[in-house]
Order: C-alpha cells, then structure tokens, then sequence
C-alpha cells in the first residue's frame, strides 16, 4: 500500500471517530472503569503504583481512576473533543478532591508516541479498544512505541475485538506485534454485545514486559 493510501486511511478513521465525539454518538465511552483495570489496580494482588500510560484515553475516565488511586498518568487520544472532555473531567475530579491530580492530557498519534511527547518509562500500560481500531498496516509503529515506553516488567492489559475482521485482531497478530517484547500472562474472552450492534468476540489480555 502506497504511503498517501496509509495516510488517507488512518486519516478517514481519525475523523470518523472526532466526528462521533462531536455528535455525543460514543458507545464505547460507558462511564464505568472496567472490573479489569481495577482488579489490577484494587485487587487482591494489584500492582504496585508507579507511572502509568493510558492509550485511547478518551474522555478521561480511566486516567483519572489511576490518578484517584496513586498512579502518575499519561492519557492520550488522537479526537481534540474527547481530550476537551477529558480536560473536564479531570478539573471536576480536582476540585472535588481539593487538589490536583497527577494525570497529563495530550492530544495525539498512538503510533507516534515519542514523538508526541510521552516520555517513558511506563509501570503500566493500558488500552481499552485503541489497538484494535488502528489501520492493520500501522499496528507494528503502535507495538514499538509500546515497547519502547514499558518499563522492565511493566504490565500491558489491553481490550481489542477478537477476530481477523477490522476492528479486531487475532493471537497470531498480537504474537506478531508483541512475542518480542512481551510475554502473554493472560487472556480472557467473551464478547462485547451490550454497546455496538451485534454481538463481537473480544478480550482481555494482561502482556508482561520483558527484560
């Protein structure tokens, strides 16, 4: 595929959802942080807190959790509306707790993450359904800079749809991508029915950061 076809495709997918954040059409964005994420944070085992990178941030639900929970958070998603509203929801979580709160918004390329200005490293790495809406083409750039930016022994949990179709990928795929850098601790399917049409195969899976 040739570099200006690249383009156009990660650009027509970067509208579409701006265009979805403009029109309040976000079924992903359910208002609850998943039982996942705070097993890992609050569970019987949780990881210890340290610095934590929250890739798709959205609207911000997830980075103030980790920040709420001692975490030092760096959210960040390509929409300028769902970082307006994340920037919201952060000044409404300070002002409720009566400080502020460790978490930096930033509006940009997960598949250009250095260069956007996260810094790593990075004792946590989390992505609710961000990998899996990237263009198949351009997954291998957003693997890099997750390796790139995990510290020793960080964890990876992420959520993506579970099959070949776009958006989704396989255990192949995420062999691929990550078998490199990463071990699979983890993966837990299912299938996500309840906020899109039709019912999607899906998973979890909790990737440990090589030394």
């Amino acid at each position: 595929m040739s570099l200006s076809r690249l383009f156009s495709h990660l650009a027509l997918r970067r509208w579409q959802f701006t265009a979805m954040y403009l029109r309040h059409r976000t079924p992903w964005d359910t208002g609850v942080t998943p039982p996942e994420l705070r097993a890992v944070v609050e569970g019987p085992a949780p990881e210890a807190s340290g610095r934590a990178l929250d890739i798709g941030c959205g609207t911000g639900l997830n980075s103030v959790y980790l920040a709420e929970h001692g975490w030092d958070v760096t959210g960040i998603d390509f929409a300028a509306p769902a970082i307006a509203r994340a920037r919201q929801r952060l000044r409404a979580a300070e002002e409720a707790a009566g400080r502020p709160l460790p978490v930096r918004l930033l509006r940009g390329d997960a598949t250009r993450l250095r260069a956007e200005g996260v810094t790593g490293p990075f004792n946590l790495v989390f992505d609710l359904g961000c990998l899996h809406g990237i263009p198949r083409e351009n997954r291998p750039d957003y693997a890099r800079e997750v390796a790139a930016l995990a510290a020793p022994g960080a964890l990876y949990l992420f959520y993506a749809f579970d099959r070949e179709e776009s958006p989704g990928l396989t255990d192949a795929e995420v062999a691929t991508l990550f078998g490199g850098a990463f071990r699979i601790e983890r993966v837990e399917r299912g299938a996500d029915s309840g906020r899109l049409p039709g019912a999607r195969p899906s998973a979890w899976r909790w990737l440990r950061r090589l030394a």
